[in-house]
């Protein structure tokens, strides 16, 4: 593999490391704990994050279902999406940047 790829894997790690952090410090924080993550949560954000490999937005896809079922209230959404989809999307990112092969330059 190329330095530069692995360079880019490696910053990428630092900072999910360092989102995960951030979370739990504030989920510990939290005044009301609440459950971190339903089982209907888990699976809206499989399936939209299941398009989302497609070529279909998760975040308009979540942010639809979320209104549709008012599951999660609308000042919160743009929050939860930002949240939700972040560690689903760095799992996806190594997958695809060690699989396709493209030009460091693009």
């Amino acid at each position: 593999m190329p330095v530069p790829k692995i360079l880019l894997l490696a910053v990428l790690l630092a900072v999910t490391a360092g989102f995960v952090l951030f979370w739990v410090k504030q989920e510990r924080g939290r005044r009301q704990p609440g459950p971190l993550l339903s089982g209907l949560h888990a699976l809206i954000g499989f399936l939209t994050n299941f398009f989302d490999t497609l070529g279909i937005g998760s975040f308009a896809t979540t942010t639809t279902v979320y209104r549709l079922w008012r599951l999660v209230p609308d000042q919160y959404v743009p929050g939860t999406l930002n949240v939700g989809h972040a560690l689903p999307t760095v799992a996806q990112a190594p997958i695809y940047i060690t699989i396709i092969e493209v030009g460091f330059e693009t």
